[in-house]
């Protein structure tokens, strides 16, 4: 925090502030380990705010203020190659935030002037970098199975970015001239998911991989002139530019139950910079207010060819599972996505004798805006997924139980399960069955031709096992 302040014939006076931040963050796993639940965790947060204070009256003078902010941040959290894990609940976690200033707050940088010749001027600059990921390592790997239900296996990496800042200049004197300037700009905001080749991911439960960056950035930049003559000049800019990712670099996910794979679907991503000019002087000479929002965001999900190997099964429907870089027994979803984002980026300016103008019209009834408009938007945001290895979902598609005349099981797979029951007559079910069946086809075969026409051919095929 820094403040200035002068005062006489001719003055020159300034504040200037500045942070910088670098860390590194790392939590990492490595050799065999067994337990109920394993949890590799990495998280950092960095929060700063930088302000300046400048002012200013003389008969000459100049007043000037300035913040420079810089944060660097790598996070990783990782289970390290040929490491091997079982149990019952796995999470690896990478997560990094990063906070500067709060929303609506007061200004950051203040810079004002007085006097016959003046000028003021203050900025506000911030970059941030942030790099955060999740990885497991070559020929890692991570068992997952729980008694009684179903275990979880989740990893995932993501970025938490809330940046905020304001600059406010007031310049007074014969001729004003008054220079503001606000940016933030998030250089990388990146969030990645690896797992390397070899690395085997298999659970009874659920398995979810996912990336994903939030950032709420907002500039602001306020600019006043009074006197004879003055010029205000005032830019803002919000840039957001991140990129998630998912890549299987020749691992294999196996799962008994949904494999869900995300990057970037669940972004939300607000870049707003907003500048206003008003020039009170008796002779204004205008300037376009700069202002610039942008997002730029690239979302990618990678599969390559798994690299084990696929021996040992004769059966061309379980060599071919077996290759699979994920496999599922029910559902198997990709999701690269942008997520929400909205670029917002508005200027404005005024004088004296334009808003004159629009008081006269507004006294007739009239709506006249004479403001100077200014203001820009950029928004390129591209998602896509690359499968070069294969995918297979309803591994156990295939079911199947054979039962001899006298009740004894005489084929079963692996998943098929079957209770028994004394004193049942088989042409009572057969019948119950087809009466449900016929009451399905009535009930949509005039709504719904494909639906009632898939309960008619059950019922088909019942009748003719009956007979």
């Amino acid at each position: 925090h820094a403040l200035a302040g002068a005062g006489g014939l001719g003055a020159v006076v300034a504040a200037q502030a500045s942070n910088t931040s670098n860390a590194t963050t790392v939590a990492k796993l490595a050799g065999k380990v067994s337990a109920d639940y394993v949890s590799i965790n990495a998280q950092h947060g960095t929060d700063f705010q930088g302000k300046a204070n400048s002012m200013m009256a003389s008969a000459l003078g100049f007043s000037g203020a300035q913040v420079n902010n810089t944060s660097k941040t790598t996070t990783l959290a990782e289970l390290a190659d040929n490491s091997q894990v079982a149990a019952e609940a796995f999470r690896l976690k990478a997560h990094s935030t990063v906070t500067k200033g709060t929303a609506n707050a007061d200004f950051t940088v203040r810079s004002a002037s007085g006097g016959v010749l003046n000028g003021a001027s203050g900025s506000s600059a911030t970059t941030l970098d942030n790099d955060t990921s999740a990885v497991v390592g070559e020929d890692a790997l991570i068992t997952v199975a729980k008694a009684n239900g179903q275990g979880t296996l989740n990893i995932a990496a993501s970025n938490d970015i809330k940046a905020y800042d304001a600059v406010l200049l007031d310049t007074g004197g014969a001729i004003a001239v008054a220079v503001g300037a606000s940016t933030i700009d998030v250089n990388r905001a990146n969030a990645a998911v690896v797992l390397g080749a070899g690395a085997l991911l298999q659970s009874d439960g659920k398995v979810s991989l996912e990336s994903s960056t939030a950032a709420d950035v907002v500039t602001q930049t306020q600019v006043k002139t009074y006197g004879l003559a003055g010029v205000p000049v005032g830019r803002s800019r919000s840039n957001i530019n991140t990129a998630n990712s998912v890549a299987l670099n020749g691992a294999r996910v196996a799962s008994d139950d949904n494999v869900s794979v995300v990057a970037g679907a669940n972004n939300t991503l607000s870049a707003s910079a907003e500048t206003y000019l008003w020039n009170k002087t008796a002779k204004p000479i205008n300037t376009k207010p700069e202002a610039h929002g942008q997002i730029t965001q690239n979302n990618t999900i990678s599969i390559a060819a798994t690299h084990l190997s696929t021996s040992g099964s004769a059966d061309a429907s379980e060599q071919q599972i077996a290759r699979a870089a994920i496999a599922a027994v029910k559902d198997i979803s990709l999701n690269a996505g942008a997520g929400r984002h909205v670029a917002h980026g508005y200027g404005s300016g005024t004088d004296l004798y334009r808003e004159v103008v629009e008081d006269v019209a507004k006294f007739f009834g009239q709506d006249v805006s004479l403001d100077i408009k200014g203001g820009s938007t950029s928004d390129n945001s591209r998602s896509s997924d690359l499968v070069d290895g294969t995918l297979f979902a309803g591994t156990q598609h295939a079911q199947y139980l054979t039962v001899s005349a006298d009740g004894k099981t005489v084929t079963q797979s692996n998943s098929m399960g079957y209770t028994t029951a004394d004193g049942v007559s088989l042409a009572d079910v057969y019948t119950a069955q087809i009466n449900y069946l016929h009451d399905r086809y009535e009930a949509y075969k005039d709504t719904d031709a494909d639906v009632a026409g898939g309960f008619l051919n059950d019922e088909n095929i019942l009748r003719a096992l009956q007979a």
